[in-house]
């Protein structure tokens, strides 16, 4: 389309303006920034140049903030007004681009706060008793639905165990895996049918070559048929994982595997790599309840994956990149047994709630989530209706005369 001239002739006036913006999202790329972020970064400035385009806005280095400028003020509308938006999307839209236009025009003052974009204010609501139960209710029971697929899905079961592999759970009922056989519901119809198949000829071969074929791939014993079950038991690994250690999700799908050295430290382990240099830097932290589980999966992936360095080597087909985060396919299947799938960030916050609440002590919590202590207290703590009844009954009971008095 270029080079016949479809597409017109090129717009030279934007070229300064498009190198300038490709070498910051590249220059924060090199500087270890998140891929992640640099994908949404190239998305929000496509969005305002396909905006600019058909609003008729100039896109060149002098006008580009009088174009960023109107561009928010479209947003704003659209949330406003068109209601096609939400306050915290446009704010967002509007502050990731206006991030790389700052270093464009190298403002000392970010652009975004020239606009009418207002990040919405995030009221947290207290969790009555009923509501705190629940959560962690529903939280142990998907720990447990995870537990059941570890324990199930051993080497031997994952290579060399007989399709379908029935897991059975505590929740009731049980997980049936077909290690991704894709034409599994005629299996079963034919095996649990075969007593009554139809003596036609024609009927009787088809029913012989279908299960032979899945008899030869059941047969085979390797993870070319077999990673279906070995990535399930990785997904639930590493969520198990990230609900001990609070480690954050883009950081535990790209841990390597490491001569782990447990140090003990209050009422679990700190976790070094032994070739490291004595006392060198924690890779994280474990309750000494988790360390036999963390040290019984280290044996079952060093048996099914002896040549990676990953310590979740997923399979996928076409070679995993670690610059995409693991899609869970468990949620399908917790959709399919009535099961909320908890998210790995909802396990870690659920996590930091119930320390502050076991022990009471911001800091010791903050110290064991890795956190600083406004970030705690600022982003992680939900505030608990039961435990507020608790300082405030302590706290008038050491301030109030009429109860703390020690004379009648």
């Amino acid at each position: 389309m270029i080079a016949d001239g479809s597409l017109g002739e090129p717009q030279k006036d934007r070229l300064e303006l498009v190198e300038k913006i490709h070498e910051v999202i590249n220059g924060k790329l090199v500087g270890g920034g998140s891929p992640y972020s640099a994908q949404n970064m190239i998305r929000w400035v496509r969005a305002m140049f396909v905006w600019a385009e058909t609003s008729d806005h100039h896109l060149n280095l002098a006008s580009l903030e009088k174009t960023y400028l109107a561009w928010c003020d479209s947003l704003v509308s659209r949330h406003q007004v068109t209601k096609d938006l939400s306050q915290r999307s446009a704010y967002t839209m509007g502050a990731q681009a206006g991030d790389v236009f700052d270093t464009v025009l190298e403002r000392s003052t970010p652009l975004v706060t020239t606009t009418r974009l207002r990040m919405p204010t995030q009221r947290k609501t207290a969790r009555g008793v009923k509501a705190e139960k629940q959560n962690l209710e529903e939280t142990f029971t998907f720990g447990h639905f995870l537990q059941d697929i570890c324990d199930a899905l051993t080497t031997e079961t994952v290579l060399r165990g007989s399709l379908p592999v029935r897991i059975p759970l505590r929740l009731g009922g049980e997980l049936v895996e077909w290690s991704g056989y894709a034409n599994w519901k005629a299996v079963q119809h034919h095996l649990e049918n075969e007593p009554r198949v139809s003596k036609k000829g024609r009927e009787r071969r088809n029913h012989r070559k279908s299960l032979a074929k899945f008899k030869l791939r059941e047969a085979e014993g390797t993870l070319r048929t077999r990673y279906p079950l070995a990535n399930r038991r990785c997904e639930a690994e590493l969520l198990i994982f990230i609900g001990q250690t609070g480690m954050n999700f883009a950081q535990a799908h790209k841990l390597k595997l490491r001569h782990f050295h447990y140090a003990s430290h209050l009422d679990g382990y700190l976790v070094r790599d032994r070739k490291g240099r004595r006392g060198g830097d924690v890779l994280f932290e474990i309750f000494k309840e988790y360390k036999p589980h963390f040290e019984r999966f280290l044996e079952w992936r060093r048996v099914l994956f002896p040549d990676s360095e990953l310590l979740f080597p997923f399979v996928r087909i076409g070679g995993r990149s670690l610059n995409r985060h693991p899609q869970f396919s468990l949620r399908a299947v917790c959709k399919d047994l009535g099961l909320r799938f908890v998210p790995p960030q909802e396990l870690r916050n659920t996590r930091v709630n119930w320390l502050l609440r076991r022990s009471g002590d911001p800091d010791l919590t903050a110290a064991m989530a890795q956190h600083g202590k406004e970030t705690l207290l600022g982003t992680y703590e939900r505030p608990s209706q039961q435990r507020a009844m608790v300082e405030i009954t302590r706290f008038w009971a050491k301030n109030d005369p009429t109860i703390a008095r020690t004379s009648p």
